[in-house]
């Protein structure tokens, strides 16, 4: 069995803030509509992806983001990877701090 690839804290830390940030002035105080989740979804993978542009960190990234609303679903999820163990990992956040929704968002970071 392979061990998860771990970034150093720093990128680590500067990967939560990201997504944190994002992820805040996306869903605080956001009630569950419909309509609007995948645009909002949108806007914070796109966000994350720009922030990560004008960051140092000169990774290729993939960014995913679910949205499930509190209270009517269960949900599990899974993905797997094959890349360099030396250099390329990945990276989850989760946000559970909005009444309504969950968010989560997954980056996969390749180096170039």
């Amino acid at each position: 069995m392979i061990e998860s690839i771990k970034f150093s804290k720093e990128l680590d830390k500067e990967l939560k803030l990201i997504c944190e940030d994002t992820v805040k002035d996306k869903l605080d105080n956001e009630k569950y509509k419909y309509e609007n989740k995948q645009d909002i979804v949108n806007s914070i993978t796109d966000e994350v992806i720009k922030k990560l542009d004008e960051s140092k960190w000169i990774y290729k990234t993939i960014c995913t983001c679910t949205l499930v609303e509190k209270g009517y679903a269960k949900l599990w999820f899974s993905s797997s990877c094959l890349w360099s163990n030396k250099d390329d990992g990945s990276f989850t956040f989760t946000y559970t701090d909005n009444d309504y929704v969950n968010c989560f968002i997954c980056l996969y970071m390749i180096l170039p």
